[in-house]
């Protein structure tokens, strides 16, 4: 498959974004389809955007690459390691992550092995390209030079021998690693963060520093360039980007116009802070994953906050309190096994632990901060509702039942939602049972992502084979749009929960109740073509019975029940992570009149 950069000058559009080509290149329908609809109130931030970033990527030759490198340098101690108690715990882990990283070991996101200087061409998901371009392997060279106790010197040789292989390979600002602007932010603040955390390990020198000042200056003026507001229809892209903005403020001296970028940057985080993170103190994206993926950039971007060579009004009192109910909700999500709503991918800031998502360094680096001590420390409630989001989580004492319905988030594009309303999740005893197949790709396989983000692939009731909002086929810009949300109702009480989704033509209305077995009752609004669709974890095998399924995991036995439905038992695929896909099965009852009531009955053994 060609990546972004390759096929951007077949077209002949190189300095113009992966997701400006993307839009570029839909139809003329869809296009029209998306300027009627939930584009319309952003169309003037978007063309003002749009020229502004033309003119700085005009303007970019200018400055980048950063050639005269002795005229810059570097605050230190900005950043602090995680602490003793963290290292003493995870310190092997990081090592090992190091090691294999300085292998070229990746074996994630589709990829095996990758060296800096390797091609790209391969990579069959943008994605995975973009995760490289984060580089933060880095961080994890920099704290093993901080507990490996055989030859800790090793990885700063390594770290500077890449810097020196990314200069040379990847110049600012050309290329699929400088396309996205979330993925230069978050490799900045790897860079920096990586140098400042070998600094205090005592691992510098002189030309070394030089490298990294230079490239945090390319890379500043790149995310100007590049800032992701998208109009104001902004998301965690723009968090991203406004990150690697203030990392390289509080760490480089003397750029007097990209601390001017920072002042508005500092202004900026703050009202998406307001934007992006609900009442409920979940993220608007409609994705548990990427609601963990924002709080880990709100914590990075507190720290470098607190070390602004200017003064900000950003670490106000709403802010402190939005991002503690929102590492609270995350702290939440976990403790009932992450429970997947929307995409799944394993997106963060930081990464010292692997390739695949860990809080343990967020929630370390969150404890440290006095406001927020509170909300990584507090017990955590067994049942519990984020309105806002669309989440209700009941917990029994073997069992955990997390029931969805909400909205297709970022201002109703529903860039990282699924068809998902009406549908549930369950947990017994830690083993997933009934499951949300995730995603496993984005522009890879435009069929499969459409497939994951399908009603037919949740577990909720599928009315004539329609969708409840839809999407369009194709690639590009197609795969993160979704159309013609549907009206949604909800009511959640401590052991019951009521979802009313559609119009009268096509209505689904799912009452739960939660005692030592759940009860579901679906109705619809027409006579017959309703299916209940319910997708089993990849480790539970199902046993059809006469108006039963008997369902048997490693931890879990449980046994499905109805009436007037006809059952049959299919294979399926779900996603583990992004880009690994395992085999599975689903149940569907199909429903033999507008009504059918089916219960969940846990059996202990």
């Amino acid at each position: 498959m060609e990546t972004g950069n390759i096929w951007k000058k077949r077209l002949g559009t190189e300095n113009i974004s992966v997701c400006e080509v993307n839009l570029w290149m839909m139809d003329v329908q869809t296009r029209l389809k998306l300027l009627q609809g939930p584009v319309r109130p952003f169309i003037p931030g978007k063309l003002r955007d749009a020229l502004r970033s033309s003119i700085r990527l005009l303007l970019l030759g200018r400055r980048v690459p950063f050639a005269n490198r002795t005229t810059l340098a570097l605050n230190r101690n900005v950043i602090s390691v995680p602490s003793k108690q963290w290292l003493n715990v995870h310190g092997g882990d990081v090592v090992l992550f190091a090691r294999s990283a300085a292998n070229g070991i990746v074996q994630a996101y589709g990829i095996d092995s990758w060296h800096i200087g390797n091609s790209l061409s391969r990579i069959g998901d943008f994605r995975g390209v973009l995760e490289l371009a984060r580089m933060h392997h880095w961080c994890a060279y920099a704290l093993a030079a901080h507990v490996d106790a055989e030859d800790p010197s090793q990885w700063f040789l390594k770290f500077r021998e890449e810097l020196h292989a990314f200069v040379q390979q990847y110049p600012a600002p050309r290329g699929d690693f400088w396309s996205v602007g979330m993925d230069v932010g978050i490799r900045v603040h790897s860079m920096l963060a990586a140098y400042d955390w070998f600094f205090q390990a005592g691992y510098h020198d002189s030309e070394t520093e030089q490298i990294v000042a230079g490239l945090a200056s390319d890379h500043g003026y790149v995310i100007d360039a590049r800032m992701e507001r998208a109009g104001g229809m902004s998301t965690s892209h723009y968090l991203g980007t406004l990150l690697g903005l203030l990392t390289v403020s509080a760490y480089l001296v003397g750029e007097e116009s990209l601390i001017n970028l920072a002042r508005i940057a500092a202004s900026e985080i703050r009202q998406q802070i307001e934007l992006q993170i609900l009442d409920d103190g979940m993220s608007f994206e409609a994705s548990t994953a990427y609601h963990r993926h924002v709080v880990d950039i709100l914590v990075r971007t507190t720290r470098v906050l607190l070390e602004q060579p200017f003064e900000h009004d950003a670490l106000d009192e709403e802010w402190w309190l939005r991002l503690s109910k929102a590492i609270y909700a995350q702290r939440i999500l976990e403790s009932v096994g992450m429970p997947i709503i929307g995409d799944n991918d394993d997106g963060m800031a930081v990464k010292v632990l692997g390739y695949s998502a860990d809080t343990t360094a967020m929630l370390d680096d969150a404890a440290r901060l006095s406001p927020l001590q509170n909300a990584c420390s507090m017990p955590l409630e067994r049942n519990i509702s984020f309105p806002d989001f669309g989440l209700w989580i009941y917990s029994h004492n073997v069992f955990t039942l997390a029931a969805r319905c909400g909205s297709n988030g970022q201002y109703g594009k529903g860039g990282h939602a699924h068809n998902d309303k009406n549908s549930i999740t369950l947990c017994m005893n830690n083993e997933k049972v009934i499951v949300d197949p995730g995603s496993c790709w984005y522009s890879g396989n435009p069929e499969r992502r459409n497939l994951d983000r399908s009603v037919k692939a949740h577990a909720t009731v599928v009315i004539n084979n329609a969708e409840q909002s839809h999407f369009l086929p194709g690639r590009g810009e197609n795969l993160w749009w979704m159309f013609d949300e549907p009206g949604f109702e909800v009511e959640g009480g401590l052991t019951t929960w009521r979802g009313v989704v559609g119009s009268e033509q096509q209505r689904h209305i799912r009452t739960i109740a939660i005692n030592e077995e759940i009860e579901i009752h679906d109705v619809i609004h027409e006579a017959s073509g309703g299916k209940v669709i319910i997708p089993l974890g990849h480790t539970i095998q199902a046993a059809m019975g006469r108006n039963t399924v008997t369902l048997r995991g490693e931890a879990s036995v449980i046994v499905l029940r109805w009436s007037n439905a006809e059952a049959e038992i299919v294979p399926i695929d779900v996603a583990l992570a992004f880009a690994e896909s395992v085999a599975s099965t689903a149940i569907i009852l199909t429903m033999l009149s507008n009504e059918l009531t089916w219960t969940i009955s846990p059996i202990l053994e």
